[in-house]
């Protein structure tokens, strides 16, 4: 999604641009300024401008929010009609699946007196969307006390689960990827965490402690559901958004970086909308302690930009006068300077070494799970292999003015 706004004017015969598929697709979710495309020009798009519009719509994670948004009495062609009559189905589809899953596991986690707190998608689209079909993901991420988290995945284990790591990196593991394998075959994933990020700059930012303080219950999805405040979520969403600078995300196949989501900043401006002054105080305190003002005020003005969500114009005063903070600055940094903030955040002389030793030699278990479909996996191969990637990644990123 472009940060300037291209005419949507095209008769939709000639091929689109990106910018201007996002233009149609802003126009039905009612962004301000958004310049809505003629219903004749939607009407004779070619195939090849709809299957552009629909691989958008995935990649904007809109599908849900495009087929409740779109005008009834317009005319629109029958593959664009049918393909988003289709995700729609599927969502919903996945959602009920998802939750039969997710309430099983709460239910488990419960009995075995361990109380995880829900974090991003699942707990927006219970809370903040009109239907959680709406909120399209691919898994529910569930955050547990360090102490609990081992416990909490031998209880997910067994009532079905499949556990396996999370691959981590150079950052320090705080996840398990946990599978179940629905009635219909569908594969459902519930991710567990004792802390939401690795990296030692923005470890400890959301203990699970605090946020336990303040979460809420989440009645819509279940009793024992729980969801972290909105104060909280918001914070959190503005920091993962600006994490995919660096961090690679797949959408039906297809790698993105990139962090400019139409569903992260719908995420973001309905949690804005729902903030109270207080809230809006709470927050400005939080962004503060955490070192995430400057990834809040990036969040909040593409929710603006995109939605127009009323944010006050104060708040965007004093987030726009504040230093950005030591998180924000980190998120917003290259592969080099992150690798760099890492290692002056790494308590202790003997803890820096580690790192820098796993930086440029990781230990072979690491290696092996990370690069598992690389032939030969001969170790000395994996090793010269990881080199050359990571050059080429530098490479590309200096040449794209992001190193």
């Amino acid at each position: 999604m472009s940060t300037g706004r291209a005419s949507v004017a095209n008769d939709g015969t000639s091929p689109m641009t990106p910018d201007q598929l996002d233009e149609v697709i802003r126009g039905w979710l009612g962004g301000p300024g958004a310049e809505t495309a003629a219903p004749a020009a939607v009407a004779a798009m070619t195939d090849e401008n709809v299957a552009a519009l629909l691989e958008r719509i995935d990649f904007q994670g809109v599908a849900g929010l495009v087929s409740a948004g779109l005008p009834g009495s317009a005319p629109l062609p029958d593959r664009l009609v049918r393909g988003l009559r289709s995700r729609l189905v599927e969502a919903e589809m996945r959602e009920a699946e998802h939750a039969e899953t997710l309430k099983r596991a709460l239910t488990a986690l419960s009995v075995a007196g361990i109380e995880p707190l829900i974090l991003k998608g699942t707990g927006l689209a219970y809370r903040h969307y009109e239907h959680p079909a709406q909120r399209i993901r691919g898994d529910t991420d569930l955050l547990v006390a360090r102490a609990e988290f081992d416990r909490a995945v031998r209880v997910l284990k067994e009532i079905g689960g499949e556990a396996y790591p999370m691959p981590a990196g150079l950052k320090e593991a705080t996840a398990r990827h946990v599978l179940f394998h629905s009635q219909l075959g569908m594969v459902e994933e519930i991710d567990l965490h004792f802390g939401l990020s690795g990296n030692a700059v923005l470890r400890g930012l959301f203990p699970y402690e605090a946020l336990a303080n303040t979460a809420v219950p989440l009645p819509e999805l279940s009793p024992e559901a729980r969801v972290v405040s909105d104060v909280e979520m918001l914070l959190i969403t503005a920091m993962h958004r600006l994490k995919h600078r660096q961090s690679v995300y797949y959408v039906n196949g297809v790698k993105y970086l990139s962090i400019d989501r139409m569903i992260w900043a719908k995420d973001i401006d309905l949690l804005a909308r729902n903030l109270s002054w207080a809230g809006w105080g709470g927050l400005l305190d939080r962004a503060r302690e955490t070192g995430l003002s400057g990834a809040v005020l990036s969040g909040l003005k593409a929710a603006e930009n995109t939605f127009g969500t009323p944010v006050p114009k104060d708040i965007l005063q004093i987030l726009d006068g504040r230093e950005p903070g030591r998180a924000s600055t980190f998120l917003t940094s290259g592969v080099l300077g992150q690798v760099w903030m890492n290692l002056m955040a790494t308590p202790g002389f003997n803890r820096k070494l580690r790192f820098l030793k796993d930086l440029v030699l990781p230990p072979a278990d690491r290696m092996r799970e990370a690069f598992a479909d690389v032939r030969p996996s001969w170790l000395p191969w994996l090793y010269l292999y990881r080199a050359g990637r990571g050059m080429g990644v530098l490479v590309r990123r200096y040449a794209e003015g992001s190193p």
